[in-house]
């Protein structure tokens, strides 16, 4: 398993990668479009549900048998009204969306 930060060589206390970049991280990682449809659900799960706690470490990808790498499944996923009450990540450029 690796995680977005391990993959971005990111720190994930520091905000600075947004859903956007996530999502394109995704792809580059995954190539496969269902992958990114799954994470992107996450996202949007994340914001409606106040999940704010959702850094790079978070978000993780897993190899398969056949050495393609996946989405991995969710975890770490409930209400966090996070750091000043914002996401750990940007949505559309904003922190409190």
């Amino acid at each position: 398993m690796r995680t977005a930060a391990g993959v971005a060589h990111a720190d994930f206390r520091v905000p600075q990668m947004d859903y956007v970049t996530l999502l394109r991280l995704m792809q580059f990682i995954t190539r496969d479009v269902r992958e990114v449809l799954q994470a992107s659900e996450r996202c949007v799960f994340n914001v409606v549900f106040d999940n704010r706690d959702d850094h790079t470490k978070n978000f993780s990808f897993v190899m398969d048998a056949d050495g393609r790498r996946q989405f991995s499944p969710a975890y770490d996923l409930t209400f966090n009204s996070g750091p000043g009450g914002e996401h750990r990540m940007n949505v559309s450029g904003e922190a409190r969306p």
